[in-house]
């Protein structure tokens, strides 16, 4: 549970603040990290009862499968400039018109969205990917492929695929 207090909220804790912001959401709502804010309401205790867009998701299938580290790099590549809040918001309308433009609209609210809340009620449970275990069968692969050495010496930790 988040028992950090912010001034901004006059004094009430952001599990409180979560409690507030709940039933006001809607599936018209945007946030930047949808996956980040489910996993706040969760700690906070607090059911979410619908799944807000998340920016990134969108920029995801907008930008055919880009990631963005931050809301800078993604504003540049929308050609969106302002303020941050500005920006964002603007963001958000130029990815909903070209999500509707490239015919997405349907992968994203039949498919993608309730899969982000499927692969969050995964991570919950416990269930994620194990990076060492990825990286070593990537090894075992390479080794089968390219024999001991690699295309550029598996020992000398260069690897190429």
């Amino acid at each position: 549970m988040i028992k950090q207090n912010y001034d901004l909220f006059g004094g009430m804790t952001m599990d409180d603040v979560l409690k507030e912001i709940a039933p006001h959401l809607t599936s018209e709502c945007v946030v930047s990290d949808l996956k980040k804010l489910l996993h706040l309401f969760k700690d906070a205790g607090v059911e979410m009862s619908v799944t807000p867009k998340g920016v990134g998701l969108l920029a995801y299938l907008v930008f055919g499968g880009r990631s963005f580290k931050d809301i800078v790099t993604l504003a540049a590549a929308a050609n969106v400039s302002g303020d941050s809040v500005t920006a964002f918001f603007a963001i958000c309308d130029y990815l909903e018109k070209e999500l509707e433009s490239k015919d997405l609209s349907s992968l994203y609210h039949d498919i993608e969205l309730p899969l982000e809340r499927v692969l969050f009620d995964m991570e919950c449970a416990g269930v994620k990917v194990d990076v060492g275990v990825l990286e070593e069968l990537r090894l075992q692969r390479q080794f089968r492929q390219y024999g001991k050495y690699g295309t550029h010496g598996v020992r000398s930790g260069h690897y190429s695929f």
